[in-house]
């Protein structure tokens, strides 16, 4: 009897034991997840997302932001043509536009809009592009990133421009962002997974940032270091010396290379230009 019922004590021991070792604090919750995916609980993408989400809970509006220097904006005063050149540049699905002064928006336009104004040959019938505009929503910087997570899906919104403390704007941030900061990088909508390069036109091509140097050198018949960096982003990435921003650009033996999609951490896509040398001046 005694025996059992040390074995019961035991068991009972250890049960109360286990419900007592609720975490502490977040490192502690932490370490409780690992500790889970090292027994195999859970596999390594739950692993990662339970990171992620804990992760973004420390998180403001401002750690997740497209950074304005970043941003790709459209202005009310370009012609229709310059328009869509910005938007088959960059392929994204919504922009800020703004006015005159260029420190003020006067809406977002969403390609999707323009799109379907163009299918139902009402574009040539507009004055300007001023019907089309969405209004803009704005954010602070320092809101938590799980609270606009949260209002993002009660408004059934996609984009925000975020705003400092007096009012300037300091970024933009997407849904998209705000679930990348959990679960990783996304593809969108345009990305081809086995198509790096595209040609736009006879001397205009779009190049993603993690295609080889070794593919651009076959495919222009350039002669680029392969020994710097493996891709063509960690390529440019060296010679900038840091992450360049969308709009710069740099010429690279006989091509020149204009970033037209990044983010705070890397670039994603490049515009490329054959250019005679005598244009480029100085090339790589």
């Amino acid at each position: 009897m005694s025996g059992d019922g040390t074995r019961s004590g035991s068991w009972l021991d250890s049960l109360k034991h286990w419900f007592d070792q609720e975490p502490k604090d977040r490192d502690d919750l932490l370490d409780e997840i690992k500790d889970a995916f090292n027994r195999q609980i859970i596999d390594v993408d739950a692993w990662r997302m339970l990171q992620g989400v804990l992760s973004l809970s420390g998180m403001r509006v401002r750690d997740v932001m497209v950074p304005r220097a970043q941003m790709v904006m459209l202005s009310a005063g370009d012609s229709l043509a310059d328009t869509l050149k910005v938007i088959l540049e960059t392929q994204h699905s919504r922009y800020p536009v703004t006015g005159d002064d260029k420190e003020s928006l006067v809406g977002l336009l969403m390609t999707k809009d323009l799109l379907i104004a163009y299918m139902r040959d009402q574009v040539g019938k507009l004055e300007n592009l001023s019907s089309l505009y969405r209004p803009v929503f704005y954010v602070p910087e320092g809101k938590r990133a799980t609270e606009l997570l949260r209002e993002f899906q009660s408004r059934r919104l996609h984009m925000a421009l975020v705003v400092d403390e007096y009012g300037s704007i300091t970024g933009l941030v997407t849904i998209e962002d705000i679930i990348e900061a959990i679960v990783g990088e996304i593809d969108d909508e345009y990305d081809e997974a086995d198509v790096h390069i595209l040609q736009m036109n006879a001397n205009t091509f779009t190049v993603k940032a993690v295609s080889s140097v070794e593919e651009v050198n076959r495919f222009f018949d350039v002669e680029l270091d392969t020994e710097v960096a493996d891709t063509i982003g960690g390529l440019l990435v060296a010679r900038f010396g840091r992450v360049p921003q969308t709009g710069e650009s740099m010429a690279l033996g006989g091509l020149l290379f204009k970033v037209i999609r990044a983010d705070r951490r890397r670039v994603h896509l490049f515009k490329v230009s054959l250019v005679d040398e005598e244009t480029l001046g100085h090339g790589e």
